[in-house]
């Protein structure tokens, strides 16, 4: 059946003209015939997820959704992304980004028929919070991705990270308020490796992240991953981006967890690794 349906969406969606207008047709669709996997997840889950097959399962991603953002729209709409206005003070090397704002306009505590939530830590540990002065939008990214002029300045303020002494208060915020929309569904929070991390703030924030999750699953609900292998990227020096093995082994992980939950995931046939 999913196959059939499968085929028939694709094929109804090649008459749209645009890529984007084509994939958002296709999740729009399937959101009617398949449960949904809530994503919160950078490039470490995203790369991983591409050796799982998710065939029965629609993802929707909340990419660089902080959790207190998350909390922040979900109680007042209008205070998510100004998209139209943040890309005015976006470089163009960092356009690329305009895909990962949209996800900054979906409010993840809105769907139906979830059966899990997949995060990883990269949100709470590199972005930081930008909010209007005058209080009717706020966004999260990297403080180099936004052009800092005078007039970005006089719209916007940096409030930085989420304090490292609220981390733990703020997740719990965040994962009960999932709790209460969508049950107690499994909850998988992936530890963005800082090996070859070497500035001081984040390899300290990285444990306060560390220590706020693991004390949250010791009591229940939540369940940690801290990746077992961590290569280099073969061509790529971002210290952030990792080897194929390593999202292979990652993707490993997160399919044993779904499967002990009752979600009907599998490695891909594709399950080797490029060296």
């Amino acid at each position: 059946m999913s196959k059939f349906i499968d085929r028939s969406i694709n094929l109804i969606s090649c008459i749209l003209p645009l890529k984007s207008w084509r994939n958002d047709f296709r999740n729009y669709v399937k959101s009617f015939f398949y449960p949904t996997i809530l994503t919160r997840t950078a490039c470490l889950g995203n790369f991983a997820f591409e050796y799982i097959d998710f065939k029965n399962y629609k993802l929707h991603n909340h990419q660089k959704n902080r959790i207190d953002y998350a909390l922040l729209i979900n109680e007042d709409k209008k205070r998510k992304i100004n998209l139209k206005e943040v890309l005015k003070y976006t470089p163009k090397e960092s356009l690329h980004l305009t895909g990962i704002y949209k996800c900054e306009e979906k409010d993840i505590f809105k769907y139906n028929n979830v059966k899990a939530l997949i995060m990883d830590s990269f949100s709470e540990l590199t972005d930081k919070m930008f909010i209007s002065k005058n209080k009717k939008s706020s966004f999260c990214t990297h403080f180099r991705d936004i052009i800092h002029s005078e007039q970005f300045q006089y719209l916007y303020e940096c409030t930085g990270s989420i304090e490292d002494e609220n981390l733990e208060k703020k997740y719990n915020i965040f994962f009960d308020k999932i709790n209460k929309k969508y049950g107690t569904i499994p909850i998988i929070f992936i530890n963005f490796p800082t090996k070859f991390e070497t500035r001081e703030e984040y390899l300290k924030r990285s444990e306060k992240i560390k220590d706020a999750i693991s004390a949250i699953s010791a009591r229940g609900g939540v369940i940690q991953i801290l990746p077992r292998l961590v290569e280099r990227h073969e061509t790529d020096t971002a210290i952030y981006h990792f080897s194929k093995k390593t999202y292979f082994e990652l993707a490993k992980d997160i399919v044993k967890i779904l499967k002990e939950n009752n979600i009907n995931v599998d490695l891909k046939e594709r399950n080797t690794y490029d060296k």
